[in-house]
């Protein structure tokens, strides 16, 4: 493993490893079911209904984690496609159904479809339960729901004794609106002042409640996507948020850090030799890009839909956020033709702004880059 230390990627040939960049994903529908499809007819194909059987048989299959490859990639490729045939208000109902339960939510059902992607018009809800600040126990639901509102509002109290680090917030929240660096339609959609309150509220609250954290600007990146979802309710996006950032070791602790960059450099160096040279060419340092990565989730890189798709997976599924940094490999990976096109002013701009990209193709080559990594030993 590289020094935690050092900046400069040692781009030289590793051990033979597959190459991710021309790698064939299967098609989408996979799993959509055709009556008389005859491929040498140009006539489109005409779509059969999926039944309920049918989803509750895939749905239940054998998670990612603990798996075979084959069945691992069978697992995630056919369930995504399933996913992808069923009507939208019927993944909606089927998500709810697992919600509204008289007692229990049905919380394993839920985290199986959510790794695979939730629909917008209940990603909110569901959130809440992936991150346990919703329990599935319902019976003290009201009761806890007072509960949180008095507590944020207690903090946020004492949040507003610290101008200093209100004004930051809301400077640091008015460059990223007139910039247009959130990405999120509906962030812009609050304006500008709405968004500096709900931002210096939150994290003020934050603040408070963490007193060995200080402010960095990597909280209004991770904060954005939960504001995104939640708007103008700021009691879910605190505790969501609040959730997030505890479990988020590499923005608490440097050593952390530290030891996740010089991980990433050495698995990049070693997986990805030709697109670390060229950076090496073009003077791209590390640290103008990997850390910022890592600390953001790629909230501040990729456009809002793809990040809300990926953190679908990092909350729903075992591998939550240890997923990361396979992730911004397999990004690497699909990008790698656009990056080699670039000189290095442009590659430092482009990692930082990155396009949309089928996150769904992303997670699915994260756990084969993940495999090969244990397969080689790397790790």
């Amino acid at each position: 493993m590289l020094n935690s230390q050092s900046s400069t990627v040692n781009c030289s040939q590793g051990p033979t490893v597959r190459s991710y960049a021309n790698e064939q994903v299967p098609n989408k529908d996979l799993y959509t079911s055709f009556e008389d499809h005859h491929p040498e007819e140009e006539t489109k194909p005409k779509l059969v209904a999926i039944d309920s059987a049918t989803w509750d048989n895939e749905i239940h299959k054998t998670p990612l984690s603990g798996s075979s490859e084959d069945s691992q990639e069978r697992w995630s490729y056919e369930s995504a496609s399933l996913s992808n045939c069923l009507s939208g208000d019927l993944e909606v109902a089927r998500f709810r159904n697992w919600m509204e339960g008289e007692s229990f939510v049905d919380i394993k059902s839920l985290r199986e479809a959510a790794v695979l992607g939730i629909p917008v018009e209940v990603r909110g809800e569901v959130w809440k339960f992936l991150l346990n600040v919703s329990k599935p126990d319902r019976s003290e639901e009201l009761t806890m729901r007072r509960q949180m509102t008095l507590e944020y509002n207690e903090l946020r109290s004492k949040a507003s004794q610290d101008d200093e680090m209100m004004r930051r917030v809301r400077n640091e929240v008015k460059r990223r609106t007139s910039r247009n660096t959130f990405r999120s339609n509906s962030l812009s959609k609050l304006g500008e002042e709405t968004l500096q309150s709900i931002f210096s509220n939150i994290i003020g609250a934050f603040l408070a409640s963490e007193e060995n954290f200080e402010y960095d600007s990597v909280l209004v990146s991770i904060l954005a996507p939960f504001v995104t979802v939640f708007e103008l309710n700021e009691v879910d996006s605190f505790y969501c948020f609040q959730s997030l950032m505890r479990k988020h070791e590499v923005v608490r602790c440097m050593k952390t850090q530290n030891a996740a960059v010089a991980n990433f450099m050495m698995l990049f160096r070693t997986l990805q030799p030709e697109l670390c040279e060229f950076f090496e060419s073009e003077e791209l340092e590390p640290f103008d890009w990997i850390p910022s990565w890592i600390r953001n989730l790629l909230s501040r890189e990729l456009p809002m839909e793809c990040v809300l798709r990926l953190w679908d997976t990092y909350f729903a599924s075992e591998e939550g956020l240890h997923l990361h940094g396979y992730v911004c490999l397999a990004v690497m990976d699909m990008l790698q033709e656009e990056l080699l096109e670039l000189d290095g002013l442009e590659l430092k701009g482009y990692l930082q702004n990155l396009p949309a990209v089928d996150m769904d193709q992303v997670i699915t080559r994260a756990y084969n880059i993940r495999e090969d990594v244990v397969g080689l030993g790397l790790i």
